[in-house]
């Protein structure tokens, strides 16, 4: 488990991969780390930070960066609100660039964050907006290419909205029972 940013540049290695572990960080930690009160925004600290991890690679590795952020342009649902999201903005997402895989963590839908990087997303749905969301396993494959295979999580209890009046809901309650979450809008006037 790391915890601390100078975690982050002892890198674990397992057989041809070197994975970086980065946890969450807010600029005045990293401002402090390399003593550089010039650095301002979460871009400017995830490049140094990352400038950081790239002279420890070793040229016949992969590299992984594990990071926790808000890459820009990702997608958020009501559980984590981008205010929530960490609270220091987007990361552009061509800063992951130079790792041969980034994997993000936080954001509960599964996708890709630009070109370099993806998000694995919830297994489970935690907020009603996420009933359209398909919940899966990423299987990252690192070869000559890196491959990526979502594998389908099914869980014991869906979530999901129904809309309609007191009377059809429960009509249909009665013919097909079912055991998920849901999220009733009623239709009735009284």
């Amino acid at each position: 488990i790391v915890t601390t940013l100078a975690d982050a540049f002892s890198p674990v290695v397992v057989g041809d991969v070197q994975i970086f572990p980065l946890p969450y960080f807010d600029n005045a930690q990293v401002r402090d780390f390399f003593g550089d009160e010039t650095l301002r925004g979460i871009a400017a600290c995830m490049r140094k930070v990352i400038e950081h991890m790239q002279r420890l690679f070793l040229p016949d590795k992969k590299h992984v960066l594990m990071a926790h952020c808000f890459a820009a342009g990702a997608e958020t649902s009501d559980s984590e609100s981008q205010m929530f999201v960490g609270g220091t903005g987007d990361v552009p997402t061509d800063l992951f660039s130079v790792f041969d895989y980034t994997a993000l963590g936080h954001l509960h839908a599964t996708q890709k964050a630009g070109a370099f990087a993806r998000y694995a997303g919830s297994p489970l749905k935690y907020s009603v907006d996420e009933a359209h969301q398909k919940k899966s396993l990423t299987f990252v494959t690192l070869a000559e290419d890196v491959s990526v295979e979502l594998l389908p999580i099914v869980p014991l209890r869906d979530v999901r909205r129904l809309s309609g009046s007191f009377e059809e809901l429960m009509k249909a309650g009665e013919t097909q029972p079912v055991s998920d979450y849901v999220e009733i809008e009623l239709t009735d006037k009284a």
